[in-house]
């Protein structure tokens, strides 16, 4: 599977792995730079075209600072999202990285009532761009 890691800087280098077995550890070789993303598939040959790395859970978290925060976690009705800049909209997706809701606009808090029980990630833009965060509705 090929990897480009991107740098804070601009910097980029690819490299391709062998996944042979669920679960693999995969060891990252040292770039030389500070890693800001790592993509998966970049040229979208393998997996498919609609492919987005933030569906992907990589267990690898950006080394530039989170302005994003959301409260509860765990989640029955009401989730508050929060951060340094404003926000400018977010989408719901479920483990399988569909995406169960899209919403446009500035908004503190998210109605999640209608979600069965399980993990989800809310994907929020923000002027400084996107950021991934993991929730729990009970």
């Amino acid at each position: 599977v090929p990897v480009r890691i991107k740098g804070m800087n601009g910097e980029s280098f690819d490299f391709n792995f062998a996944l042979t077995e669920n679960n693999q550890v995969i060891p990252i070789p040292d770039p030389g730079f500070i890693i800001d993303t790592i993509l998966l598939d970049p040229e979208h040959q393998i997996v498919a075209k609609w492919n987005y790395t933030e569906n992907i859970f990589t267990g690898v978290m950006p080394l530039k600072e989170q302005s994003i925060w959301i409260y509860p976690v765990p989640v029955k009705d009401r989730l508050e999202v929060g951060g340094g800049s404003a926000i400018l909209g977010y989408q719901i997706v479920d483990a399988k990285g569909r995406t169960l809701s899209d919403f446009s606009g500035n908004t503190q808090t998210i109605d999640v009532h209608i979600l069965l029980p399980g993990l989800y990630t809310v994907r929020v833009r923000s002027a400084a761009g996107w950021e991934l965060k993991r929730f729990w509705k009970e």
